[in-house]
């Protein structure tokens, strides 16, 4: 059988996304438009950006680098790349799987770094699971590794940090938060999928009101320890630790100053005020899913235009400032496509699993993922999608808020980081993991075709 779109070669696979039969040559191009298409419909990235990749030496970020490099030189464009790796502190996992890092940093001449559990929080993974079994290590593991990412991406001075997640990693993650009723993080992770603007509108970092910011206080006056919090080594494959640990604390001291600075602004000026790109992202969203938003969504978006005309150029730019979002260039990629993708190019990726992984709650999901994409791989997709929906519905507006011990940010007083490590520091049982989670069970308001159903 020959491949259907240059009908030359013979056929190598068909793609579970559209059931295209093609050769191995056809299939390697097809993906990697498939990712520009995302990262274009998206907007993730401007032609200036500075894109910190997230790798770990696994298949799907050795895959992302090597199609983002691809693209950078195939369009012209003019990011620039970075390689962020974090040690865990998993011996006979992590180690390990660094090497293949390194190789990815001189294959492709990128600069690196990687930063160690230890060194931010003063734990390694193997030291927490002596604590709390290995029942909940992938719960602190997700706290820290987000948290070691944004500071990590912060010493590259990036504007964009990609992860290589998958469809069936979103999948996984959705189906997560729905078997927990966690519905707020559920519309979070649709943000993450969403343009970056979008985040901004969900999560409000800038202070639209003064009565929106939990902790102003805190904001515009943070305490004499987070002025002078003092992060542990940073360290990387220079072992430059002094330097790293000197830049980080002045990032992180310089985007406190400039966060109480931009809300002054915003607590003086109008509070309707919008970055022009993320208000245009807002209309297009609005025009696809109008029929999923209510009236009173659909007047507050339009006296934001009206009020966005009048908006100052410089303070919006400042409003983007404070996010460092968390983009997935291989959202709509199958995890099958891109051990096939690495296959065929003879990629160098590691492949043994966590060791921690087999006991956690997500495993239990990947097997039902595989079982009922045995069944149709679109159910994958379908996921996602349905999933989409919570988010236009959600009328939840979380306050983005800096946290009052470590200076990061956080929809809380208090960062899940910094209570992990309160938790770990004062160990009598793991009651500190779940802390946030005994809140009262709540209606939730659904808005489908402009009425109103109680859930």
């Amino acid at each position: 059988m020959l491949c259907e779109k240059c009908n030359e070669k013979n056929v190598c696979m068909m793609r579970p996304s559209n059931k295209e039969k093609l050769c191995k040559e056809c299939f390697i191009e097809s993906f990697e438009e498939d990712v520009h298409d995302t990262i274009l419909k998206k907007r993730m990235f401007e032609d200036n950006d500075k894109i910190c990749i997230a790798v770990s030496g696994g298949k799907d970020s050795s895959v992302l680098a090597h199609v983002l490099v691809n693209l950078k030189k195939k369009y012209n464009y003019k990011w620039e790349l970075f390689l962020l790796a974090i040690d865990e502190g998993i011996k006979g996992y992590r180690d390990d799987s660094l090497k293949v890092v390194y190789k990815l940093e001189k294959l492709y001449n990128l600069p690196l770094k990687i930063l160690k559990f230890e060194n931010l929080f003063s734990y390694t993974m193997d030291d927490v699971v002596k604590f709390i079994g290995k029942k909940n290590n992938c719960t602190v593991c997700g706290v820290f590794r987000r948290q070691s990412f944004e500071k990590g991406a912060l010493l590259f001075n990036a504007t964009k940090l990609v992860t290589g997640h998958n469809a069936d990693d979103l999948a996984e993650t959705i189906l997560m938060n729905m078997c927990r009723g966690d519905i707020d993080k559920l519309a979070k992770n649709i943000t993450d999928l969403s343009n970056p603007g979008h985040m901004n509108k969900k999560y409000n970092c800038t202070g639209d009101s003064q009565n929106g910011i939990k902790n102003l206080e805190n904001v515009q006056n943070p305490p004499e320890q987070v002025r002078q919090k003092k992060y542990k080594n940073c360290e990387n494959i220079d072992n430059n630790d002094n330097y790293d640990d000197i830049v980080l604390n002045d990032i992180m001291s310089e985007r406190l100053n400039e966060k109480c600075s931009c809300i002054n602004n915003n607590l003086n000026n109008d509070r309707g005020k919008k970055n022009m790109e993320v208000e245009k992202c807002e209309q297009d969203y609005e025009e696809k899913y109008n029929n999923s938003n209510n009236n009173n969504n659909n007047n507050n978006g339009n006296n934001n235009n009206n009020n966005n005309n009048n908006s100052n150029n410089n303070n919006n730019n400042s409003n983007n400032s404070f996010f460092l979002p968390r983009l997935k260039p291989l959202m709509w990629c199958y995890e099958k496509e891109i051990v096939l993708y690495a296959f065929h190019l003879k990629l160098d990726y590691f492949s043994t699993e966590c060791t921690y992984s087999p006991n956690s709650f997500r495993g239990n999901l990947r097997c039902f993922i595989k079982d009922i994409e045995l069944i149709n791989a679109q159910f994958i997709l379908n996921i996602i999608h349905s999933a989409e929906f919570f988010y236009f519905n959600s009328i939840n507006q979380k306050t983005l808020n800096v946290c009052i011990k470590c200076g990061a940010y956080t929809s809380n007083k208090i960062c899940k980081a910094c209570l992990i490590i309160d938790g770990l520091n004062n160990y009598t049982d793991n009651s500190f993991l779940y802390s946030n989670k005994k809140k009262a069970k709540k209606k939730i308001s659904i808005h489908f075709d402009n009425k109103k159903v109680e859930g």
